[in-house]
């Protein structure tokens, strides 16, 4: 890209797996939720990387290039961590695609699977605000950063 004197920025699709476990935070249950005791507003970009499966690890490891060659080569990156992209096409199953599978399910009248106790929160993002959001990024002069999108989605 350098030497082809390409300026666009590098923009790169990462996962909030890239977080791990995060134990340190502390979980407290609030009004019919579960929420991070330290961590009111969500994660934020500046949380530590800590990879806990080899998802986790193959996706970190390339957000972690992406990063460092903006550092190292000035080349000017966007790194995109989100959690749970939904939208067409989506081939859902019960762990993978979790969105879909709950709607397929639901119009073939199969059962769903709630695991847990109902209180457990998860980010959702529908693809057209995901591409929305890149687009505006790209377009907007797309500055070296990393960004956590958070939607929340519960239970109700």
């Amino acid at each position: 890209m350098r030497q082809a004197g390409i300026t666009s920025p590098v923009l790169y699709s990462s996962t909030n797996k890239v977080y791990g476990e995060m134990t340190e935070t502390g979980v407290v249950e609030q009004q019919g939720r579960y929420a991070y005791k330290s961590l009111p507003s969500g994660v934020a970009e500046g949380q530590n990387l800590d990879f806990h499966s080899p998802y986790g690890c193959s996706k970190g490891a390339a957000d972690q290039y992406v990063i460092d060659y903006h550092r190292i080569y000035g080349l000017r990156t966007i790194v995109f961590r989100q959690s749970c992209i939904y939208g067409y096409r989506q081939f859902g199953a019960e762990d993978q695609g979790w969105v879909a599978w709950f709607m397929i399910a639901a119009q073939l009248g199969r059962p769903i699977t709630i695991y847990g106790d109902g209180k457990q929160v998860r980010d959702i993002l529908f693809i057209g605000r995901f591409a929305g959001r890149l687009r505006r990024r790209f377009l907007g002069g797309g500055r070296s950063d990393r960004k956590s999108l958070q939607y929340r989605w519960r239970n109700q």
